[in-house]
């Protein structure tokens, strides 16, 4: 008996000191959810995503367009008669209503008065000094300083129309009508008036706006032409083709002048801003890029001032292109 229990002894020692070094079994760590599901904070997607320890988190992305409510981010993600809101909705423009004259104040008394803006009165013209500190647009004036753009701060983003990025398409096929102070007269028809400028006729004399004394008589200085878009824009870029007509450099533009208006009628009366004035190349079919500070439009008037010969009976200017402004926020460019 002895013997047995001597060997019983041992062995239960030794399963026993076997048992406790076998390894325990871990539980996994706690954790709790932050989120359940995806949601909102005003404008601000909240995403709710499932980390590697199986919980829950939330993480804030910002305002994302489609999410929380928000249609778009910038005017540029609107049709072209609406803007973005501050609410991020794209709205129709409100084309403003016309002042009862009797209610507006005299304009030119230096006074901004009732129903005066910087798109109808030269007393609200905006700030401008070499370097442009504000631009009228929407008839209000908008603060245009390095790096141009004016902060936002519902969005707190730095955005505006930029000075050099515009779209590509020439908005100026979409006028609907063009005066002119002079025209070209064949057998007494006009062949060649202002609706040409905007025509993409470059070299044949009836596709380009051109003006004529029909005699000897040199052209009295200044003249002009003048379209009307379908709608008011907000443009940065203009395109001048000089006189396109066969080799004949006796028909060239010296000096020229653009301005525009939001309010004019018929393209003489209204308010006009200039916005670009200098010498066109002396040569024929030869192309002027014209960059100008973004600016409300829906007039746009090309003024002849001088020509290269004075002498010169005729003149001719080949085509009219304009574009609009990008409306960029600073997450949509290089902020460096």
């Amino acid at each position: 008996m002895k013997k047995i229990l001597l060997l019983i002894l041992p062995i239960s020692l030794i399963l026993f000191i076997a048992g406790c070094q076998q390894p325990q079994t871990s539980l996994p760590p706690q954790c709790s959810d932050e989120c359940s599901e995806d949601s909102c904070e005003g404008f601000n997607y909240i995403s709710c995503l499932t980390k590697e320890d199986g919980c829950k988190d939330s993480s804030n992305e910002g305002i994302i367009k489609s999410k929380c409510g928000v249609d778009c981010l910038s005017t540029f993600d609107c049709a072209s008669n609406q803007i973005c809101s501050k609410s991020y909705k794209c709205e129709t423009k409100v084309k403003p209503k016309p002042v009862d004259v009797q209610t507006k104040g005299i304009c030119g008394n230096g006074q901004i008065e009732a129903g005066e803006n910087c798109g109808n009165c030269i007393d609200a013209k905006c700030l401008t000094t070499i370097d442009p500190k504000e631009t009228c647009i929407n008839d209000v004036c908008t603060k245009y300083e390095k790096p141009y753009f004016e902060y936002i701060e519902s969005m707190k983003k730095y955005c505006g129309y930029t000075a050099r990025d515009f779209d590509s398409e020439n908005i100026a096929f979409k006028s609907i009508k063009a005066v002119e102070s002079c025209t070209l007269q064949i057998n007494d028809q006009v062949t060649a008036s202002g609706k040409q400028l905007t025509d993409a006729g470059f070299t044949e004399v009836s596709k380009q706006w051109s003006c004529s004394t029909q005699s000897i008589i040199p052209i009295k200085m200044p003249q002009y032409a003048a379209i009307e878009l379908d709608n008011i824009y907000v443009i940065n870029r203009l395109r001048l083709m000089q006189n396109g007509f066969g080799k004949d450099d006796k028909r060239n533009v010296n000096e020229i002048s653009i301005a525009v208006s939001v309010d004019s009628t018929n393209g003489v009366d209204g308010y006009w801003t200039e916005v670009a004035k200098k010498s066109l190349n002396n040569k024929y079919q030869s192309k002027e890029e014209i960059m100008v500070i973004p600016i409300s439009a829906k007039w746009i008037k090309v003024n002849v001032n001088s020509l290269y010969h004075p002498d010169s009976n005729i003149f001719s200017l080949a085509e009219l292109e304009v574009y609009k402004a990008r409306y960029l926020c600073t997450s949509d460019i290089n902020e460096g």
